[in-house]
This record gives structure tokens, sequence and C-alpha cells, in this order.
């Protein structure tokens, strides 16, 4: 999901008079920075990546291991996918995944429903 902010040239304006061209670069940095580690927290792992889970589960960092022995390494490491980046102006900060499952993990409106109880 993208978060666009609008109406503000004046005041980006304002700032570039006061301080030098790209002086917002630093402050989109580091609220890219913070964003970036709040949303890359990984939950803590559950029954389900270990073998306490049955006859297969899901390991971190691998994919899916089975109590034969066999395994599916399908893992593209989500936690560690994240990335930010700023534009060289400052007016743009973008934080994402490059996990080509991410989405379906992460995103309000591709990921799974899920209900307690069931």
């Amino acid at each position: 999901m993208a978060v666009q902010v609008r109406g503000l040239d004046d005041a980006i304006g304002k700032l570039e008079a006061v301080g030098k061209a790209g002086a917002l670069r630093r402050p989109m940095t580091k609220a890219t920075a913070h964003l970036h580690r709040v949303i890359a927290e990984y939950p803590a792992s559950s029954t389900a990546n270990s073998p306490a889970n049955g006859y297969s589960w899901y390991e971190r960092g691998f994919g899916t291991r089975s109590r034969t022995g066999r395994g599916w390494p399908t893992s593209e490491t989500l936690g560690r996918r994240w990335t930010h980046e700023v534009s060289a102006d400052g007016r743009t900060g973008r934080v994402g995944n490059n996990a080509s499952y991410g989405p379906y993990v992460q995103s309000a409106e591709k990921q799974a429903a899920f209900k307690q109880g069931i």
C-alpha cells in the first residue's frame, strides 16, 4: 500500500529555502529507516515452525522439512529482504520487500484471512 501526502509543496519549498536543495533527504531517510525497522519485525516462531507440528513443518530460512528427512528449500528469507530507498531530493521514500511471496504474507489486501478458534 502506498501512502502519499499531498498539499505539502509550499512547506517543502519553505524548508528548502531555509536549508539547501535536498534538505528533506535526511529526515526522509530517518523516517523510512524507522518504518523499515517497524515493518520488518518478525513475529515469534510457533509450533508451526518446529517438528512438534506433526509430519512436516516450515523452517524459517530454509523451507518445508518432513520427519522423513526430506526438505524443500523454498524460503526467500522474507524477514531479511526488506529494503528502503530515498530519492535524491528527499521528497520520496519507499519501503518494500522483494521476496516474491511478500505481498501474500505482509499485505493487508492480499494476506489470507485468519480466524482464531477454527
